[in-house]
């Protein structure tokens, strides 16, 4: 993240989400998660002790399923 100014700030953000695997009756359904995502934000001090905040992000990468 980048301050801009005192009131405006900037981000850019990457994840990345694995795992999370389901089974029924004991069985692996072979459901794992595997997903990259990027995304972008920017945040505004709007008053005191408050800020408005946006965000974006897309999903690049991910499994089949």
């Amino acid at each position: 993240s980048r301050n801009i100014n005192k009131r405006l700030w900037l981000s850019a953000d990457a994840y990345w989400d694995w795992g999370g695997e389901t089974t029924l009756n004991g069985i692996e359904q072979d459901d794992a998660v595997n997903t990259v995502r990027l995304g972008v934000g920017m945040g505004l001090r709007t008053w005191k002790g408050g800020q408005l905040i946006l965000n974006t992000e897309r999903a690049v990468r991910e499994n089949e399923g």
